[in-house]
């Protein structure tokens, strides 16, 4: 025997016969006229044009905490590390303004190059430290120059110079390594004149650079 289906009460087929809103009722408040294509095609530009506004302001500041950088004192010598001729170029415009009278170049591949150009330019060869460098990493860099110290005790105050990027590492690494033997200051090669990008997102050889340094200071972290 069927059971006859229980009558439909008026407060239910309000609900039944309820229609939900479209998209364009949503936005349209009551008692206002309704959207126009123009309008709805403003609100998308306007965030797009938002959302490209702070995703630069992200990437640049991403970029921007791997940067350390000093207001410089005169100091007894200037570390330029190994990796290129921008910091090179960087390192004696330095010397030229006087911060430093001596300069201590490292890098396995870059130390005779770098000694050979500031000969080129002047500079006296008892200035320059070491002739022939062994290091490869920049912990092995900052091992160097804690060993020259510790045969040079009259040198209280060092420069380091290198690529922007790779500032706080080197600051992590030289602390790390030197402790409190001598005063250290960072200066950056600056982005005018560095081979890498303040935009590095949009310069391949500078995103690289990023992403590298990113990993080497957590490996750097986690290792040291």
């Amino acid at each position: 025997m069927s059971i006859p289906p229980e009558p439909i009460r008026a407060g239910q087929r309000r609900v039944m016969n309820h229609v939900a809103p479209t998209i364009e009722e949503l936005l349209t408040p009551k008692g206002s006229s309704r959207i126009t294509p123009w309008t709805i095609m403003i609100l998308i530009l306007v965030s797009i044009a938002v959302v490209a506004c702070f995703h630069n302001q992200f990437l640049l500041g991403l970029g921007g905490l791997l940067v350390v950088s000093d207001d410089l004192d005169p100091a007894d010598l200037i570390h330029i590390l190994g990796g290129g001729f921008d910091r090179l170029d960087y390192g004696f415009s330095l010397y030229q303004q006087g911060y430093a009278p001596r300069f201590f170049v490292t890098g396995s591949d870059d130390a005779l190059v770098y000694t050979a150009y500031l000969l080129k330019k002047g500079v006296r060869p008892e200035h320059i430290r070491p002739r022939i460098s062994w290091s490869k990493t920049t912990w092995q860099e900052a091992r160097e120059l804690q060993q020259y110290l510790a045969q040079t005790p009259a040198i209280k105050s060092v420069i380091v110079v290198s690529q922007p990027y790779q500032m706080r590492r080197a600051r992590f690494t030289f602390q790390k390594v030197l402790a409190n033997r001598v005063t250290l200051q960072f200066s950056p090669v600056p982005f005018e004149t560095a081979r890498y990008q303040r935009v590095w997102w949009q310069d391949p050889g500078s995103r690289t650079t990023v992403y590298r340094e990113y990993y080497k200071l957590l490996y750097y972290h986690l290792k040291y």
